[in-house]
Order: C-alpha cells, then sequence, then structure tokens
C-alpha cells in the first residue's frame, strides 16, 4: 500500500440502514457536508482505540484531569509524574473551575505503550475524580512528518 497520506482512494462500504440514518442525522445536526469526511474521521478514531488496545504504533490526543487541588500532595505527585514523560507531552492546559477544583488537559503525542504508562500512572492516584482521553493514530512518513488522519 501506497504510504502517501495526501492521496483518496474511492472504496464502496456496506452499513446498517439505521447506522446510514444516524449517521446522517448527526450530518445534519453538526452542519457537515462531506460523508468521506465524517466517515474518514470515524475510521481514525476507530483506529486511534484499537492502536490504544493493541499498544502498537503512535498515537496523538489528549488526556482530561479533573481533580481538587487541596486533596493531599495530589498536585505534586501529578507535576512529578508529568515530568517522567516529558518526551510524549507536548503542552498543558490547567484551568481553575472553582476554588477547589482543577480541569487539565495534557496534549500527548508518542508511543502507544509510553502513552499508556503515562495514563496507567495518573489513573493510579489518590483524589483524582476524573480522567478520560482520546487518541488518533499517526502515520509516520518517510521524511518524518505524520499524516493518516
Amino acid at each position: 500500500m501506497n504510504n502517501d497520506t495526501s492521496k483518496t482512494v474511492k472504496i464502496s462500504a456496506s452499513i446498517p440502514v439505521v447506522l446510514l440514518t444516524h449517521m446522517k442525522n448527526a450530518m445534519k445536526e453538526l452542519g457537515l457536508t462531506s460523508r468521506s469526511r465524517f466517515m474518514a474521521n470515524a475510521v481514525a478514531s476507530y483506529l486511534g482505540r484499537v492502536r490504544w488496545r493493541l499498544g502498537r504504533g503512535r498515537v496523538a490526543g489528549a488526556i482530561l484531569l479533573i481533580y481538587d487541588h487541596e486533596r493531599g500532595d495530589l498536585t505534586k505527585k501529578l507535576t512529578h509524574i508529568q515530568h517522567h514523560y516529558l518526551d510524549i507531552i507536548r503542552s498543558t492546559l490547567h484551568l481553575h473551575l472553582d476554588e477547589r477544583n482543577c480541569l487539565e488537559i495534557v496534549s500527548i503525542v508518542g508511543d502507544v505503550g509510553k502513552v499508556k504508562n503515562f495514563t496507567m500512572e495518573m489513573e493510579g492516584l489518590r483524589g483524582l475524580k476524573f480522567i478520560d482521553y482520546s487518541f488518533f493514530p499517526l502515520e509516520e512518513e518517510a521524511h518524518g512528518q505524520f499524516g493518516g488522519l
């Protein structure tokens, strides 16, 4: 298969009528007009989850954390863990939700195995109220840039 991610190919796919109806309704509600773009995004999202489960490949995405910054030394532990993963963390955004609660968004690019290790360490922290993540697959091209979306 050609590694040129800028090329597209036309395919034929069969899906249940109810799934097509839900897709059309979602596209209409979102104001989207390209069925191809919608399906390409859906496949990319699914491939990110597959890579996550298989533990192979590179991904890009975000990890969202909500926590009480006054709970013990949780903030210190979060920072300490993040400093062990500087090679995959591209940036962190910290938001104050109220006097006690914070939302932290950690943007990630890297090997899915290392990303999994990072999220598992974060999930193991006491006092974390919520953690969620979303990743997309990346394909390394010969010239060192990433595509595949």
